[in-house]
């Protein structure tokens, strides 16, 4: 089954945070360590999806550009906490797989280092 994108982006958020790599994710010892991490990276992602709060998608792709000091494998924790974000506001049911159905992770020498591009996209 070929995925097939809207013709517009629905969120498109860029950010200069320090995110948590998935290296550091797991060195990071116990659970309530782990679960710090996670309400911390909800708050920043929430203020940075206010304007998208009233927003409901079905089916949705999600991008990451970065350039950050990370290998590819090692971002993909900032997907993680970021559609955790958009479950927890409501802006999608589930990260289920009828719904959170492609990721893509590029690595983005053109973008200011240190920042990262969030995108979704919704599918039909």
């Amino acid at each position: 089954m070929e995925l097939q994108l809207s013709h517009e982006c629905v969120i498109d958020i860029n950010c200069s945070e320090k995110f948590i790599s998935l290296n550091d994710w797991y060195a990071g010892g116990c659970w309530q360590k782990r679960q710090a991490n996670k309400k911390k990276y909800n708050i920043i992602f929430r203020n940075l999806l206010k304007s998208y709060e009233n927003l409901k998608l079905d089916k949705i792709k999600v991008t990451l550009d970065y350039n950050l000091r990370y290998d590819c494998d090692n971002s993909i924790t900032i997907i993680k906490l970021f559609v955790d974000s958009l479950k927890d506001m409501g802006i999608i049911d589930n990260d289920c797989t009828k719904i959170f159905q492609s990721l893509e992770i590029n690595f983005n020498k053109n973008l200011k280092s240190g920042t990262t591009n969030l995108k979704v996209w919704k599918l039909q």
